[in-house]
């Protein structure tokens, strides 16, 4: 086999054990003593999975000849059967070798390439190891904790970086500065159920406001909750939207209204709506002096600002024409942070945000 040794090692501990393959070995001198009785100077382990491939673990008790790595322990990992893969195949991967620690109860994690130079392996270059990953007189030694009793505990971690990642692409920022103005009169009258405005087009997109005029959830009776909602439109090709919007209730009597900026990701063909399930309190809104409340009327405006469009679309991948425009969008509204779609990674679902959420900001 072609030799492959990286020198350029990261170390460090953990207690959760690997995650592809472990070998345990009760008696690591009689292992050692049938190894160079066989003539050979390495163990091989059984085939095992990880990132999609077979793969097998080799352990040099006493250090790779072909390194001149005598009084080591030398660690090695082998991809198996390649035949299927394409002539100028190459997987970069981040390798790991682990030795059990039995008096600290904790692996040691020998990281191939260092966190920033992660090797790879390709048709001329099927195995990676370590020469030097332990010298003997440390590892023999019973108070380093990795030879206890003749017992020690090899293993590794093989995770291939596939660039199958999830990208969205911000290169569409509209200046839309449109104002839509929704009348209410009776307010005292319209109950505790949901009222929808009329739909209103900006931007090429349609869309309505969704006021609680008692409150929703757990605001129900104390606050005013208003909320912007995308309508659904087959038209719509983007997968997403991130739209910087005001929404308020003037002041009749003068110009201090009560209003929140916001910079929110709409998802077309979703049914969520975003807003505040807090806008306004009802004793507030009620109290005729304030000017928000005349002759039982309320007047409701959302002006939408500006818009930029997703059209893109090994795990998330952001992309943006214009930092400047989306840090100037963000910074018109109250969140002041971008939160990405939903991507999968792991098996799991994730979001990418960085920020501080507004505490009283919801969605329905």
């Amino acid at each position: 086999m072609a030799n492959n040794i990286v020198q350029n090692v990261n170390k460090w501990e953990r207690e959760i054990a690997p995650s592809h393959y472990m070998l345990r070995v009760d008696s690591f001198s009689k292992l050692t003593t049938m190894l160079l009785k066989g003539g050979l100077h390495y163990f091989k382990s059984k085939s095992f999975d990880a990132s999609g491939y077979k793969w097998n673990f080799l352990v040099y008790p006493s250090g790779d000849l072909k390194t001149n790595s005598m009084g080591h322990i030398s660690v090695l990992v082998c991809i198996e059967d390649t035949t299927s893969l394409p002539k100028s195949w190459a997987k970069y991967a981040d390798l790991k070798f682990f030795i059990y620690d039995q008096v600290r109860q904790k692996y040691s994690i020998f990281q191939v390439g260092g966190a920033s130079n992660l090797p790879d392996f390709h048709s001329l270059k099927t195995e990676l190891g370590i020469s030097n990953l332990v010298s003997r007189a440390v590892f023999d030694d019973a108070a380093n904790g990795y030879l206890v009793d003749d017992k020690c505990v090899f293993g590794v971690e093989v995770f291939l970086l596939d660039s199958k990642f999830a990208e969205e692409r911000f290169n569409m920022f509209v200046e839309v500065d449109k104002t839509f103005t929704w009348k209410i009169s009776n307010y005292s009258k319209l109950g505790s159920e949901v009222h929808n405005s009329y739909e209103f087009p900006a931007a090429s997109f349609k869309w309505l406001l969704s006021l609680y005029p008692l409150g929703n959830g757990k605001s129900r009776g104390k606050h005013l909750s208003l909320f912007l909602k995308l309508l659904v439109d087959e038209k719509i090709t983007c997968p997403k939207l991130l739209v910087h919007f005001i929404l308020r209730v003037r002041n009749q009597k003068s110009e201090k209204h009560r209003e929140y900026p916001c910079c929110y990701s709409f998802v077309p063909g979703s049914s969520e709506s975003w807003g505040w399930p807090t806008f306004m309190r009802l004793n507030e809104l009620r109290n005729l002096s304030n000017g928000f409340m005349v002759d039982d009327c309320i007047i409701i405006e959302a002006y939408l600002v500006s818009w930029v469009r997703d059209i893109a679309p090994s795990h998330y991948v952001l992309r943006i024409e214009s930092f400047s425009n989306l840090t100037n969008m963000l910074s018109g509204g109250e969140t002041q942070y971008f939160q990405s779609k939903v991507f999968e990674a792991s098996g799991y679902k994730w979001i990418f945000y960085q920020g501080r959420p507004i505490k009283n900001m919801n969605t329905v």
